[in-house]
């Protein structure tokens, strides 16, 4: 596991944030660069180290954790007015709905060409 510094970890929650939770005055790169008092170089090589945007997708995936409620409401809302996709989501997400996937398969003979030499040929 990646042990990152302070400035990193405000790098990465910042970019876990979607813009227009950010604060005001920090809402584009160049403004958390200035913010943390680091460089474009210093941004790549932090954004280029393993598990960098694993952090981030976590720290997102936090971030959209807490509008899972308000989600699940307005998908509700929408199936009961109607919407078959929400109400086939719904379905899935309860565990009483899932899509069925037919496959057939058919073995053939596995054969093997062997593709000598014309001095290796038999004669």
């Amino acid at each position: 596991m990646a042990v990152w510094s302070e400035k990193e970890r405000a790098y990465i929650t910042w970019l876990s944030i979607p813009e227009e939770f950010r604060p005001k005055d920090l809402r584009t790169k160049r403004e958390i660069t200035e913010s943390l008092g680091v460089d474009q170089d210093t941004i790549w090589a932090w954004e280029h180290k393993v598990g960098f945007w694993d952090e981030v997708f976590a720290g997102a995936r936090s971030v959209l954790g807490r509008e899972m409620p308000a989600m699940l409401e307005a998908m509700l809302e929408r199936a009961k007015g109607g919407s078959v996709q929400a109400a086939k989501l719904c379905f899935q997400l309860l565990g009483v709905h899932a899509d069925k996937l037919e496959m057939n398969v058919t073995k053939q003979d596995d054969r093997i060409i062997l593709v000598l030499p014309e001095e290796e040929l038999p004669e």
